[in-house]
């Protein structure tokens, strides 16, 4: 592992794992794989629609890592992901994130949990203090990629990639979480630690409720003039509002500075 300031963020293998049913995907990709066949440019495309009631999916690629020496492979990522996640009480995103690995156990495996910071809406980012076999300290942290980035104070050509890599996903109408790490040498629960280490992105698919969409269509039924206001990227609340009936004449925030009222 390397410190993110001297890191750069490569691209790694495509593929899909859902929290459920898992088992059924996985049979997909060795079907897919052992009969040689040519992939799609976009493989969870198909799969995504076969589970409509999955309220969360997240996507093992393409799962974006640091590179270069001791560069963290996807599963490695998976693991940081699933350790900045709750085991118990678990919201829908920490449920899908800890349901990818094998055994939901690796999450807390071989390290002893210090303590848990749940996510809140200033931070926007979920983190985990804990001690491992070799009673060395360490914080994990997964959230809102921004929040990661500037935590890790990446180059500004890192940034750059980085910022790239989440366009281009949110141009799917997919959200992305970013995942980090650092060294607590002090081992205090909230001293600040070493440099943090960006670790990599997890694009994730996260649909409206099942019943957003009827629910809506009601409220514009009865003369309801409906709006929606979001922090997700223009991309993602495009793609939402087509799955919710509202079109998709949407404008950025900053579009209203030069609104005639």
């Amino acid at each position: 592992m390397v410190n993110c300031n001297d890191t750069d963020i490569n691209q790694q293998v495509e593929g899909l794992v859902t929290p459920t049913p898992t088992g059924e995907v996985e049979a997909q990709a060795k079907k897919s794989k052992s009969s040689g066949k040519k992939r799609n440019k976009a493989p969870w495309a198909k799969l995504l629609s076969q589970y409509p009631q999955n309220p969360h999916r997240v996507m093992k690629g393409p799962v974006f890592t640091v590179g270069r020496q001791g560069y963290l492979d996807k599963e490695q990522l998976l693991v940081n992901a699933a350790r900045a996640s709750r085991v118990e009480n678990q919201d829908a995103i920490d449920a899908c994130i800890v349901g990818m690995l094998g055994d939901p156990r690796e999450a807390r495996v071989g390290i002893t949990e210090v303590h848990f910071f749940p996510f809140n809406p200033v931070d926007k980012r979920t983190a985990i203090n804990y001690i491992d076999a070799n009673e060395k300290w360490h914080s994990v942290s997964k959230g809102a990629p921004e929040q990661i980035i500037e935590l890790c104070n990446l180059r500004e050509d890192t940034k750059k990639r980085a910022h790239d890599i989440i366009d281009k996903v949110s141009d799917r109408g997919l959200c992305s979480l970013a995942v980090g790490r650092q060294t607590v040498s002090e081992k205090e629960k909230n001293s600040p630690g070493e440099p943090w280490q960006f670790l990599g992105l997890l694009p994730l698919f996260d649909p409206p409720r099942h019943d957003s969409a009827e629910t809506i269509r009601r409220a514009l039924d009865l003369g309801v003039n409906v709006k929606m206001i979001t922090g997700d990227q223009l991309a993602i609340g495009k793609e939402t509002g087509r799955r919710l009936g509202m079109g998709t004449n949407m404008y950025p925030s900053s579009a209203l500075l030069f609104a005639t009222l």
